[in-house]
């Protein structure tokens, strides 16, 4: 685990430490680097005619632009180049004795000076629907005594802020409020002074009157600090935060509505959609997926491919039905589009159709009574995420506006993060296991910062808001340190291709962490022959590369995949490793092929070892997802690992490919936590692949290879 001594001679040194210098240092215990990036630098420098070690002092390394190697920074499986957490004999006097090195894909945010929000524009304050009707307060300023929770409070000045901060002072007897203003109608007649209102229950729960002039919100305290200029590019909207770098890192949670934990594995926090667009209302139909790559069903040529022309349409002739038993075997020049598995997609009103023809609603329906009452100022910052149909995974949408009279909202992009689609239902439905309209929240609005633990960053004014955990949190503002996450990945090595790969490296008892999300603008594809769509970044990357060692790395709290081992990968080996609190899956080993033929050009992982590892706790964010994901590979060794707590399947291997694999020893439980399908072992092959044999090869595993072709999904819906 993180810390373990590096194996083997050490050989070439290049040290690293917090202390040291990159315009100064040399690299040496004496003079060495600061940064990770500045000893990469070294190591392609280096001659590599024996072992070269990289050894960082215990210490969180910023990389918010990931620590990317090459085939220059590799060596030879006898003479690698490793990396490593220095060991204790030959640290510099004063760093400490224990802890490891941790990459870090953020930027750091330290020394902010926090300060209550007060009445700011930014405090949580809400001007829309009240907590209660106007007959509700009407009753109850008639019966002067309290009444479902509701009562009225002394706020001076009859101000929002007087009425907020009376509702505080009752403590858990008073969880949200609404302030009536003089003149507000009520029973028949304009109010003569302000009226406060304090509810009980907790969570606001408005109803679906509309108060135009009422303020409203909860007694959640606001803290807010400006970040100063510079420190973080313009690019980084800070949609994930992490506090205390060292030791388990900890997240907050983006503001959203309903509140919620990320963590829970039930459907709690989260309200029921009431459909999908078009419906009469909008009448616009739907946009066919962008960047979706169209291939001619008898010759592979590519007929189009990128975002679809607004309000534009692509259509080519589907290929023929008949089954594939009716073409030809051991030929991979044609490609055959088949009903069935990942070639399905959402629904269009007609029926499932094949991906090139693939529709996702272009906004959705909510019910009023359940959504957030408040106005948002901006809803393009929103973001939907939402279960798919039959809670077999999840999308995640951008937001392109809300239409509070219609209750609705339009989406800009997004809606592939799951292969199978299925529709957006009404809330009277009934349909689905758990009944009733899909499973949503929304997340990224100011105007639902009010939970503990949220935040909310606004770009434009630079400033971060939050709400503190609890006291003992917000006493310690000042001196907490804030990560932003910002790469994907932390660590990446890529080669230059499949003939020149990336080889010869170890990566020895250091931490990774701190990567971002991708889940929501991330390029999805759905690889063949199962019904699971996936990313192909995370934290942790390697990309034709062959001769590598993962040896006690630790991937904690990425915001998407952990370890991702993709195309050309050979000789890998990745023991004694943990992956936790993973945005989405822990391990994905998954390789790519070239329309039907998967043979031709190797692109795919074989000969890759994953043991005496733990993966856990993963699918924060996507829920199809597992400890481990196996596609379009050979030859690849699962044993003796602990998997557990998953939204699906715990091991997914996702098609026949190949074969060969070697999955023993295993122990797999708590998984399938909150979705509707698989077990702790899936293996699907719902679109089967032509068979064939690649020309002049030998069947290592079997006499007919499956040949598969990768189904590219959409990153954005069409403008």
């Amino acid at each position: 685990m993180p810390g373990r001594p590096p194996a083997g001679p050490l050989g070439a040194e290049i040290y690293v430490s917090p202390g040291g210098s990159d315009g100064s240092g040399d690299g040496s215990r004496a003079r060495p680097f600061r940064t990770p990036t500045r000893a990469a630098e070294a190591v392609a420098a280096a001659p590599k005619d024996g072992p070269v070690s990289v050894l960082l002092d215990p210490a969180v390394y910023a990389v918010p632009d990931g620590l990317l190697l090459g085939p220059q920074h590799g060596g030879s499986a006898a003479a690698p180049v490793t990396w490593t957490t220095t060991p204790a004999s030959l640290r510099e006097v004063g760093s400490g004795a224990g802890g490891s090195a941790v990459l870090s894909g953020a930027y750091r945010l330290a020394g902010l000076t926090w300060r209550e929000a007060g009445d700011s524009p930014r405090a949580p304050i809400f001007r829309g629907r009240a907590a209660a009707s106007p007959d509700e307060v009407a009753g109850l300023l008639a019966a002067g005594v309290p009444a479902r929770g509701l009562s009225v409070l002394a706020a001076p000045g009859g101000t929002a802020a007087a009425c907020r901060d009376a509702c505080a002072s009752r403590g858990d007897d008073c969880r949200s409020w609404s302030l009536w203003p003089r003149g507000a109608a009520l029973g028949g007649r304009p109010l003569g002074s302000a009226v406060c209102v304090g509810r009980s229950s907790g969570e606001w729960a408005p109803t679906a009157t509309q108060a135009d002039g009422v303020a409203c919100g909860t007694v959640s305290r606001v803290f807010e600090a400006r970040v100063a200029p510079g420190t973080l590019p313009a690019s980084v909207a800070v949609r994930s935060l992490y506090f205390n770098g060292t030791g388990a890192p900890r997240r907050l949670t983006l503001a959203r509505f309903p509140n919620g934990n990320d963590t829970d594995p039930s459907l709690a926090g989260y309200v029921q959609a009431d459909g999908g667009w078009p419906k009469s209302l909008h009448g616009t139909g739907s946009v066919v997926a962008a960047n979706t790559t169209v291939l001619d069903s008898a010759t592979g040529t590519r007929l189009s491919s990128g975002p679809t022309p607004a309000g534009g349409t692509l259509r080519v002739d589907a290929p023929p039905s008949e089954p594939l038993a009716h073409y030809p075997k051991g030929s991979c020049a044609t490609f055959l589009a088949v009903r069935g598995g990942s070639l399905e997609r959402f629904e269009t009103g007609s029926g499932l159709v094949p991906f090139w023809d693939s529709a996702v609603c272009k906004g959705m329906f909510y019910q009023n009574d359940t959504f957030t009452p408040r106005s948002w100022s901006d809803p393009t910052e929103a973001r939907v995420t939402m279960y798919q149909t039959d809670t077999w995974g999840n999308w995640g949408f951008t937001v392109s506006g809300r239409d509070e009279a219609h209750r609705s909202m339009g989406f800009a992009g997004g809606g592939f993060q799951e292969a199978r689609g299925g529709g957006i239902k009404e809330a009277k439905s009934g349909s689905g296991p758990e009944g009733g309209g899909n499973r949503f929240f929304v997340d990224g609005v100011r105007e639902e910062l009010d939970g503990p633990g949220e935040f909310y960053f606004d770009r434009e004014a630079g400033v971060l808001q939050l709400v503190p955990l609890d006291a003992a949190f917000a006493a310690a503002l000042n001196s907490t340190e804030f990560w932003a996450p910002a790469a994907s990945p932390v660590l990446g090595v890529r080669g230059a291709g499949h003939s020149s790969p990336a080889s010869g490296m170890a990566f020895r008892g250091i931490g990774v962490t701190h990567s971002a999300e991708g889940f929501y603008d991330g390029v999805y594809e759905a690889p063949p022959g199962g019904d699971w769509a996936l990313t192909r970044t995370g934290a942790v990357v390697l990309r034709n590369v062959a001769d590598v060692v993962l040896d006690g790395v630790v991937v904690e709290s990425p915001g998407g995949n952990g370890i991702v081992i993709t195309d050309t990968a050979t000789g890998i080996n990745v023991t004694g490793c943990s992956v936790s609190d993973a945005g989405e899956t822990g391990i994905i080993i998954v390789g790519t092929s070239a329309l039907m033929d998967a043979y031709t050009v190797p692109t795919q992982p074989r000969r890759v070892t994953v043991e005496r590892s733990h993966v856990h706790h993963v699918g924060r964010v996507g829920k199809q997802a597992a400890p481990i994901f196996l596609g379009i590979a050979e030859a690849i060794t699962v044993r003796d690992n602990v998997f557990h707590s998953g939204p699906r399947a715990g091991i997914n291997v996702n098609d026949p490919h190949g074969g060969g694999h070697t999955v023993q020893g295993n122990l797999v439980f708590n998984v399938v936590q909150s979705t509707w399908d698989h077990g702790p072992f899936n293996s699907v092959r719902k679109a089967p692949p032509e068979a064939c044999t690649r020309p002049g090869a030998r069947a290592t595993h079997r006499a007919d290879r499956a040949c598969a072709a990768a189904v590219p999904l959409s990153r954005q819906l069409a403008p």
